[in-house]
């Protein structure tokens, strides 16, 4: 299973474009916060 991990450290940034490359990527399950 591979497993990735996005984060995002402003309410100005998103994550979903990491979300989308981490599943093109192959990940399995994502994590994402914002920090």
């Amino acid at each position: 299973m591979i497993i990735g991990y996005a984060r995002k450290s402003t309410h100005l940034q998103d994550v979903t474009h990491q979300v989308d490359e981490l599943t093109k990527a192959g990940c399995e399950q994502i994590y994402h916060e914002q920090i």
